[in-house]
Formats: structure tokens, sequence, C-alpha cells
């Protein structure tokens, strides 16, 4: 049977998830006990709001179908009860995944569909793509991946070399981290969810990445090649996180900046800032909380290109801090610059003047709709966060994720993606035009410009990462 039953870290003990039968149009149910908690990721965290299936043999109404999260394999750490399958109406359970060579199908479950010529044949869509199995009740079935050539994967960020026009790294939602250094052909790299990364701008053979808590921080040093262990201090840590308090209010996908003057010097922040002098081998807190509530974090942190003391951070409730004594920071350093008008909804992105701190754009995600007295998507400052106005102008009303400064002439404006792709409001100009040709509508997730290699990057929420030149 497939009966999982978990403790928390957190002390919480029982199930997340049920399967419930009902035999008489739903008058009466029964609990399948042994189906067990079957979308819990392992214990770790609630996720059948976002991986939950389950269904039942158009041919034969006892054998069900359900397919969750996972669970982990003890000795081997490889994923388990993935999908789980019942030939008595759900007395009795079995694993359609156990770990085995050559037939591991990838964690959270979206879709199941069986096939009506054949109940034999199970497809699945997965964060993985999509699976196949011709042989359901086989002990255990034999799983195919048919995702090959879908280009269907969620970037998160993207990240650029200083000098390489060729190479980027990308964090992908679950499915780890990749990098390619021909501008097209990617490789693989950590595992789990990948999220924002970094390449170091002093050593571009060492790139950085974020992941979901408990491990919070990655750092590769060898181009971003290499599984789990090459991006942690060792096999058995989390990542580098001394000195980080891993009980805050981490975001899943936690922002983070690294200093292009400072070698060594990155921030990463929880509901407060962290910096570390060491390239993340140890943090120390630089900042008290700020965040105005007690669920709140910090969405968004970046820093002045031409005085990197210079420090903006956003957060989920849509306040504003600036702090200008970089790692010398401390609680009495940050004050609120939040704008009068700034609508209460995620500071997604911050993007500061490359010649001038003082000019700080904030970028907002959600819509006016949700804020209809406070309406907004981008504000602009040039005072240092004295002053806001709003710059929104004609952009349409939908959520945006990122932004960037240009101030060569050619190309002097700023730059943001969201839903609908990406704008540009030039210099001087008060209308936002879509900006650049080929990209499809795509949603974009992050946003960079080098402008020394003169290279832009989007990276999109399952359509790939494009790229403008723009010398």
């Amino acid at each position: 049977g497939g009966g999982i039953h978990w403790f928390s870290d957190d002390g919480n003990e029982g199930f997340w998830s049920f399967v419930m039968r009902s035999t008489d149009g739903g008058d009466s149910w029964e609990w399948l006990v042994d189906a067990g908690d079957y979308c819990t990721a392992a214990g770790s965290s609630p996720q059948c709001d976002y991986d939950n299936v389950i269904e039942i043999d158009p041919n034969d109404s006892n054998i069900m179908y359900v397919g969750g999260s996972f669970s982990i394999e003890p000795d081997t750490y490889n994923w388990i009860f993935v999908v789980m399958r019942s030939p008595d109406g759900g007395e009795t359970w079995f694993d359609m995944t156990p770990a085995q060579d050559g037939s591991l199908l990838h964690p959270d479950i979206h879709a199941l569909s069986i096939d009506p010529n054949d109940p034999e044949v199970i497809w699945v869509g997965t964060d993985g793509g999509v699976a196949r199995t011709t042989n359901a009740s086989g002990e255990p079935p034999q799983w195919e991946s048919l995702a090959h050539g879908m280009n269907t994967l969620l970037f998160i960020d993207v990240a650029l070399h200083p000098t390489d026009p060729n190479y980027l790294v990308g964090g992908l939602q679950d499915n780890a981290k990749a990098f390619t250094t021909d501008g097209s052909n990617w490789e693989g790299a950590s595992s789990g969810d990948g999220a924002y990364v970094a390449v170091d701008p002093f050593d571009p053979s060492i790139v950085y990445g974020t992941i979901y808590p408990p491990s919070l921080f990655e750092r590769n040093e060898n181009g971003g090649a290499g599984d789990y262990s090459t991006w942690s201090p060792d096999s058995f840590s989390p990542g580098y996180v001394e000195g980080l308090d891993q009980e805050e209010n981490w975001l899943f996908y936690p922002p983070f900046a690294v200093d292009p003057m400072n070698e060594g010097v990155i921030y990463l922040p929880s509901n407060r800032v962290y910096a570390t002098l060491d390239r993340g081998d140890s943090w120390f807190p630089v900042s008290d909380y700020l965040n105005n509530s007690d669920f709140g974090s910090i969405q968004s942190i970046a820093l002045a290109p031409s005085d990197t003391n210079v420090i903006y951070a956003g957060t989920t409730d849509g306040t504003l801090f600036v702090s200008r004594d970089g790692t010398d920071s401390n609680e009495d350093s940050w004050e609120n610059i939040t704008g009068p008008g700034f609508p209460v909804r995620n500071l997604a992105g911050l993007a500061v003047d490359p010649g001038d701190p003082d000019i700080v754009y904030a970028i907002f995600g959600g819509f006016d709709l949700q804020t209809p007295d406070t309406p907004g998507h981008v504000f602009m400052s040039t005072d240092g966060g004295g002053s806001w106005d709003d710059i929104s102008f004609n952009l349409p009303d939908a959520p945006l994720a990122a932004g960037v400064v240009d101030i060569r002439g050619d190309y002097a404006g700023v730059y943001v993606g969201g839903v609908l792709g990406v704008w540009v409001l030039q210099a001087g100009s008060n209308q936002w035009l879509p900006y650049g040709n080929g990209m499809p509508f795509s949603i974009v997730t992050g946003l960079k410009l080098n402008p020394d290699t003169g290279v832009m990057a989007a990276s999109t929420y399952g359509r790939s990462v494009w790229v403008i030149d723009m010398p």
C-alpha cells in the first residue's frame, strides 16, 4: 500500500491530503486511508492547491489513480510515490513510480489521462513535462519522458556574462538551473528549483543562484557545470547559509544582488537584508525587519551601479527602503522612501540609473483593479526616493516583474518586462512602446542588460530565454 504519514520540521503532525470515495452519488463518503498524504512533497509543504489529480479507469470503476507531489526514499533520496494506483476501489494502493533506472518520473503531477482505447496507457503532465507508460498495471510500470523538444520549462531569471555575449545562466521552476556557452544549447545544472542567478563580475567561472528555503543560496565555481553537490559547500549541506536565520520570512525564490565594484560582496534578503564579504561563505544582517506585515518579505533588491553603497529594497506589500552605507548598514541606516501613491502590491522589481544612484524606478506586479485608489506600475524618483512620479502612462494594466535602465545615447530609456513582454519608455518620452521584434507573446520574468557586450536578455515562462543585440 501507499499510505504515507509524516512529521514536519515545525512539529505539525498529520495529513495534508485525503482521498475520499462515494458509491452513492455523494450522499456518503469513505476516507481511503491507505492512499496516504500523496501531495505533500515528502512532508515539507502542503501542495494540494498546486498538484492534485485523481482519475478513474473508464472501463473499471475500481481502478483508481492519484497523483500529487512525491515522497523521498530514505536511503537513496530518490523520488517515489509520484503516482499511485488502486485496483480495488481504493482499499489498497501501489506506487507506480518507485525509483528505478531509466524510469524515474518527475514530481508534481498536474494532469493524468487514461487512453480510452487502451487503459494500460497512462499519460501524465508534470513540472518536468509529459510522460507516458504503456503498462499501467505493471509492477512497476515503465515510464518514458516525451518532453524532449518541448520548450515549456519556466525560467525564473537569467544572468549575463561580463564579457562573453554567448554565455547565459538561468534558474528554472522545479528544473534546477541551466547554462549555455554558445547562446543556444543549454546544459542542466544543480537540482530542485532554480531561482535568481548571477555571474560573478570579478571571476566569471563563479556562478550564484538561490533556491527555496532552507537551502537559500548556492555557488558553483565551474561556470555552472555540475549537480547539486557542486553548488553547495559539501554534499551534506543545504547551501551557503552560515549566519542566515532560515526561519525568517524567505520567499520561495529569494532575490539577491551582487556588488559589481567590491569583490565577494553580495546582498540576500528575507524580510531583512543580509550581506556577505566572502561570496556566501558567511552572512551577517545589515538591516532590521523592513516589511510592514508579519508575513511579508523583501521581493526586490538593487544596488546603484555608480555607488554600490546605495542599496534599494522593495517588499511584497509595496514599501521601499534605501540605505547608503553598503555593508556597514545597520538597523539605523535604512530610510523608508515609499511613495505616497505606491499601490499596496508586490514591488516586483527595482532599476537604478547606471550613472546616478538617486535615479531609481520602482516596478510593481499585480493589477490596478486590486488597488483602484492607487493605480500604477512604474514610478520614478530623481532624488533618491524623496519624491516620486507615476510614469506608467499608457502601459497596459498588467503585472510587471523586472526592469533595466540604459543611458547609452541610442538606447537611452527604461525597459520593463512582465506578462505582456518587454516595453520601453525612451528618454524624454511619455509613451511606452513594445520593444524589439521576433519574441513570441511571452510572460517575461527577468530582464538583464550588459551594455559592454550589447546583450539584453529576457527570461520567460515557457518560451525559453530571448536575447536582443544592442551594440
